[in-house]
């Protein structure tokens, strides 16, 4: 089974839980992912973000990549400049973590449990032109500051090369 977008009818299916039940499969989770926002407050608040949930993501197989996917398929973009972030649904916001490679991947998903079975990944969109996002003002972007390591997520659908 592959993860998937969860659909805007289905966005409060699970109530207080937040997830399918996946006691009977243990290799899976939720990401709760959090984009076109920012962090305000030393980043001890997110704001300005919508939220999607991404289902049946499988421990084994995921990886910065999929993350960035996940990503793109929200914003609408196939290439942007974020920073990712991630914590447990259980910890505050000073436990929050950098995702910028597979090794972060595999503490992220090491927070899976049967208890919480999702994680909650931040998405900050980083440019020095604003993006726009459907439904969110164009001042929700940030300008990383020249120390600060950009991850650069690009998705590139399968084609064909032309034939001439």
């Amino acid at each position: 089974m592959e993860w998937f977008r969860r659909s805007k009818e289905n966005m409060h299916k699970y109530g207080d839980a937040e997830c399918p039940n996946y006691k009977d499969y243990p290799s899976f989770f939720t990401i709760k992912l959090y984009y076109g926002g920012h962090f305000e407050n030393l980043n001890s608040k997110f704001v300005g973000y919508k939220i999607d949930y991404f289902d049946f993501c499988n421990v084994d197989l995921m990886s910065i990549f999929e993350v960035g996917s996940m990503v793109s398929e929200c914003i609408g973009r196939k290439s942007a400049g974020i920073e990712l972030y991630f914590k447990a649904p259980n910890e505050g916001m000073e436990e929050i973590g950098k995702l910028e490679n597979d090794a972060d991947v595999l503490v992220m998903t090491g927070l899976i449990s049967e208890k919480h079975p999702y994680v909650e990944v931040f998405a900050v969109l980083i440019s020095t032109e604003p993006i726009g996002i459907e439904g969110l003002p164009i001042g929700n972007t940030q300008t990383a500051p020249p120390s600060s390591p950009i991850v650069v997520i690009s998705v590139n659908e399968d084609s064909e090369a032309d034939e001439d």
